[in-house]
């Protein structure tokens, strides 16, 4: 089985070049920070990992990105598919990345 800290160290450093969008470029409108709770709620509710209980969800304008790791390509797919399917999502940017 493959090892990994439990921190995403890594995945952070390169998360602070200004081009990635990251959980401090989220709107605080109502309407993104329902999307964004609705999406969580989904996630929460699923036989997850703990990786992809805890993937960042950005919000912006009705615009979704995912991103952190997940377990496999199921579980990419699945919160993709669920995401997408939260009343007021316009698009998905799905940047989980498989471990």
């Amino acid at each position: 089985m493959k090892q990994h800290s439990p921190g995403n160290t890594q995945i952070n450093k390169r998360d602070e070049n200004d081009q990635t969008l990251t959980p401090m470029d989220q709107s605080n409108t109502v309407e993104d920070t329902h999307i964004t709770q609705a999406i969580r709620k989904e996630i929460m509710q699923r036989p997850l990992s703990m990786d992809a209980k805890n993937v960042k969800i950005i919000t912006l304008n009705g615009d979704v990105t995912l991103r952190g790791p997940v377990k496999n390509k199921a579980e990419k797919e699945k919160i993709g598919a669920d995401a997408k399917a939260v009343p007021g999502v316009k698009n998905l940017n799905n940047e989980l990345e498989v471990q």
